[in-house]
């Protein structure tokens, strides 16, 4: 039976990370909403293996985020996190996040139809959303990958045309090499434009 090592769980990461990329192409290339933007924020971070475990929290998550709109409800959402131990400086952590996020009320702040020659836009105030995620890490100080999956809960409220303040709390669930995981809970403002 073949072992799985933390090389080959990084080739699967890359080829699954390559594919949702391809998909990703073939979804932006349609007309919806899409939003760029940065946070920042709180983490708590728990790590554990065999031998002993340890927990950090501080201001120091950082995630830079592309969401695009598959339909009024659903939205995929890539995204890359840094987490530093005293704010800037200190140990920290890396990896991309891909995952999809459910608007009940619909994705998109702006609304836009027309009719005849009428332009109508509509500028919801608030679109609260929750969603699930694939996030991959790696840890500077042990040189060690992680993967795992989350739970989101988060918000965009408009502020402008545009402009969007995005409000967001994820938990995140990961595992290592041999026996060791981590769980990291983050909770991050800032803000998206919506094009």
């Amino acid at each position: 039976m073949l072992e799985r090592t933390p090389t080959m769980r990084m080739i699967k990461m890359k080829m699954l990370l390559r594919y949702l990329f391809i998909l990703l192409a073939f979804v932006v290339t349609d007309a919806n909403t899409s939003v760029i933007g940065a946070t920042g924020g709180y983490y708590s971070l728990d790590a554990k293996n065999d031998s002993s475990s340890n927990n950090i929290s501080n201001l120091g998550a950082y995630r830079i985020f592309f969401i695009h709109e598959i339909k009024s409800t659903l939205s995929i959402n890539i995204g890359y996190n840094i987490i530093f131990e005293k704010i800037l400086t200190g140990d920290s952590s890396f990896g991309f996040d891909l995952g999809v996020n459910y608007f009940h009320f619909g994705s998109s702040n702006t609304k836009k139809s027309k009719i005849g020659n009428i332009d109508i836009k509509v500028i919801q105030d608030w679109s609260p959303y929750v969603g699930f995620s694939f996030n991959q890490r790696q840890y500077q100080s042990i040189r060690s990958a992680y993967s795992g999956f989350g739970v989101i809960i988060g918000g965009m409220k408009s502020l402008m045309n545009k402009m969007n303040l995005i409000l967001e709390g994820r938990y995140v669930s990961l595992t290592g090499a041999t026996s060791s995981s981590a769980t990291e809970l983050t909770f991050q403002t800032g803000i998206g434009y919506e094009y």
